[in-house]
């Protein structure tokens, strides 16, 4: 009788270590293989989505398969919880684990857009609605709307509007973007300034300033 309980016991022993060799076995193998995309795929984050709807989406359009072993992988690891919002690019060979580390990482594409020394406001305009990467939320701001929104003094927008490039992420505010150019301006012109100040009071007292 004893001999019987012990064999059973055993063969339960047994069959849980094995059934446990099989699940690390298949999960450590799903966190390896590559994501089933051909080519580049870019995969939208949104700001405060929880975990396991992003994990739905991601299954809907046959990004990862498996979705149990990615939900278990990014809970013991903290991942879960890290997710953060953003457009990201999925390359092929890309794995489940890669693709958690680079969502939880803020990696995000960004996009640049340059505004060109000497164009015109006009010239401005048509370059954000030519820009497919840009949220064109200015065009139906008329001057004075747009002037007052960016607190911008001037009665017309032109030379208001620092000629650099500037990078953003996917579906970027305009507006955004023109009232960091704009502040970029002030910050150049009053440092210009200060500079110019300095250079006259050394002149004054013979000191020799370099800005």
């Amino acid at each position: 009788m004893i001999k019987r309980i012990f064999a059973f016991f055993l063969s339960v022993f047994i069959l849980l270590g094995l059934s446990g060799l099989w699940f690390w076995h298949n999960y450590e193998t799903f966190l390896k293989t590559p994501l089933p995309i051909l080519e580049t795929t870019e995969i939208d984050v949104s700001k405060g989505i929880h975990f396991n709807q992003l994990i739905k989406e991601l299954e809907k359009k046959s990004i990862i398969e498996k979705a149990f072993y990615l939900k278990l992988h990014a809970r013991v690891t903290g991942q879960a919880r890290q997710i953060k919002a953003g457009y990201y690019r999925l390359e092929p060979g890309m794995t489940p684990r890669g693709m958690l580390e680079l969502i939880t990482s803020g990696r995000s594409i960004s996009y640049s857009f340059t505004i060109l020394e000497g164009s015109t406001f006009k010239q401005l305009l048509t370059a954000i609605q030519s820009n497919p990467q840009l949220k064109d939320d200015v065009s139906t701001l008329s001057t004075e709307a747009l002037l007052k929104t960016l607190d911008i003094e001037s009665t017309h927008p032109e030379g208001q509007f620092l000629a650099e490039t500037y990078h953003f992420e996917k579906n970027g505010s305009a507006l955004a973007l023109l009232n960091r150019a704009h502040n970029l301006l002030q910050d150049t012109l009053n440092q210009a300034w200060d500079c110019l100040l300095y250079t006259s009071r050394a002149h004054e007292t013979s000191l020799h300033l370099v800005c």
